[in-house]
């Protein structure tokens, strides 16, 4: 019998770009394999190395493809963890956003659903979080923040020679099916219609999002983010 080597992947994301709600989908696929961020709580990154060449080497006959998530701040070795993405040509998924301004929000609310709930990511067990006060300030360091994990993602996926597939938060809200599929085609599973589980913490409109809403429209007015915060 021939060994079959399912394919391996890897979903890149900054956070709350909807790789949660992604996670919980491909788990429901019987062919794929897949885990969080399960780098978070694996320090040393020798063992995060050894964890991960473990995990894409143990489903033989089982899966067609094996996977887990991660953001790249939580790498111990990046170089290695590139080295190993192009020697085993590891599939690349990577998860953004375009709006950037709600992301940052995002990040603040789920801050909130920690403090509240102890979770990061709403389900139909968890009571949504209602209007948030921003501190227009932090939102402004978020926003930062979020600006600089883009670029650092950008620049390692730069270095990876594997396929890659680029999934924007966006798109799988307004087309969830269909870029659900998309994902599924790219790592070579039988495409199927699959239900995650998580659920949105940051209403579309901000108004809705925001109890301070004129307040942060004023601190970005005549920012290159105005529009985005106007929801107009």
């Amino acid at each position: 019998m021939n060994e079959m080597r399912p394919a391996p992947f890897v979903i890149f994301m900054p956070g709350r770009t909807g790789s949660s709600y992604l996670v919980s989908c491909l788990k429901r696929h019987s062919q794929i394999a897949i885990e969080g961020e399960r780098l978070v709580g694996i320090k040393n990154a020798a063992a995060q190395m050894e964890w991960m060449n473990k995990f894409y080497g143990q489903w033989r006959f089982r899966k067609k493809a094996v996977g887990f998530k991660t953001k790249l701040k939580d790498v111990g070795d990046q170089e290695g963890l590139r080295d190993l993405l192009n020697r085993m040509n590891v599939k690349v998924v990577i998860a953004l956003r375009h709006d950037i301004v709600r992301q940052a929000i995002s990040v603040l609310n789920a801050r909130k659903l920690i403090e509240l709930h102890g979770v990061w990511n709403r389900n139909s067990a968890t009571p949504e979080l209602g209007k948030l006060v921003v501190d227009t300030e932090q939102l402004v360091r978020e926003i930062e923040e979020v600006e600089k994990r883009n670029q650092e993602l950008d620049a390692f996926n730069q270095t990876i020679q594997s396929p890659k597939l680029t999934l924007y938060y966006e798109d799988l809200c307004a087309s969830c099916d269909t870029e659900l599929q998309r994902v599924q085609q790219f790592l070579g599973v039988t495409p199927r219609r699959l239900e995650g589980r998580t659920l949105k913490s940051t209403p579309d409109n901000l108004r809705d999002a925001l109890a301070n809403y004129d307040e942060v429209v004023g601190r970005f007015e005549g920012t290159p983010y105005a529009k985005a915060i106007s929801n107009l």
